[in-house]
């Protein structure tokens, strides 16, 4: 039986189907995680194309976000507390999109606020990614240019977007469905309390790799808000570190980096002591 809760793994279960430009893709397996909140329900999983082509993966990752309740009209006061970042705007390099949705939480049967430009968690982690995709692809043509090695890229590139109506059956007739699909890269994500029972050795291996990668994402111009060791993937076999999931994120001054100590301490690899007279003031044992 369907849960009225809003899960979406109760609704759109491994087998599913969704399209993508002109790519079909199916789900695999259950939910490598899911959150519920208020007024949407989001969940990832893994997904594979239908019919494979050249230039695209046959395997990858989909975040999805379904409405689960109708609000009133969106006001400008209520808005989520993340960045509304640069131009939305996509060359024609950028993967499929067809995103003209309401917001998170509001009605898609009521009327709009045309003076209040709201930014989607969907177009926003997608505009992200684009942008250091561009970035990224500017620096590696420097480095072959140049004859210099460049560290392999240490985020996820989209694959494309698909703002979808819910069906009957489904929490909100006429609300949002969204899939963002994404490179899959390898490596596991970890937990605190994992990567503190490991030995300092392999903590440092982390937080060294965890530097190369935050630093190339830097000079791309863009810092996650959500900073949590849940949004790193550590591939241990090639000691690599990933940055994901950049639905929040601001625009930084690569000229002008975030010390590292307090941006391993806010994604908890290190413990901040606080000053004290004698002693160091980062922990990393």
């Amino acid at each position: 039986m369907v849960s009225q809760r809003g899960w979406i793994a109760d609704r759109l279960r491994s087998g599913h189907e969704f399209k993508i430009g002109d790519d079909i893709w199916m789900l695999s397996g259950s939910p490598i995680k899911e959150s519920q909140y208020t007024y949407f329900s989001r969940a990832v999983f893994e997904c594979k194309i239908v019919h494979k082509r050249e230039g695209i993966p046959s395997h990858a990752i989909v975040k999805i976000w379904m409405q689960t309740q109708k609000i009133a009209p969106l006001d400008p006061r209520h808005r989520r507390n993340s960045h509304d970042s640069g131009d939305s705007s996509h060359g024609s390099d950028s993967p499929p999109s067809n995103s003209d949705s309401p917001p998170l939480g509001s009605d898609p049967d009521a009327g709009s606020n045309s003076d209040f430009v709201f930014k989607q968690d969907w177009d926003r982690e997608l505009e992200c990614l684009n942008i250091m995709k561009k970035g990224y692809d500017e620096m590696k043509a420097a480095a072959v240019k140049e004859k210099v090695e460049l560290l392999s890229k240490p985020f996820p590139h989209a694959i494309g977007l698909a703002v979808e109506k819910q069906e009957q059956n489904f929490p909100v007739q006429g609300g949002y469905l969204v899939y963002l699909v994404m490179e899959k890269l390898p490596g596991d994500c970890i937990t605190e309390y994992e990567f503190w029972q490991w030995t300092k050795s392999e903590r440092d291996d982390f937080r060294r790799a965890f530097e190369q990668s935050a630093q190339l994402i830097e000079k791309l111009g863009v810092e996650n808000i959500d900073k949590a060791m849940r949004n790193l993937l550590w591939d241990k076999q090639n000691n690599k570190c990933y940055l994901i999931d950049w639905e929040n994120w601001t625009t930084c001054n690569p000229d002008d980096p975030y010390p590292l100590p307090d941006l391993q301490c806010q994604y908890d690899m290190i413990r901040d002591l606080g000053p004290r007279m004698g002693q160091d003031r980062w922990d990393t044992d």
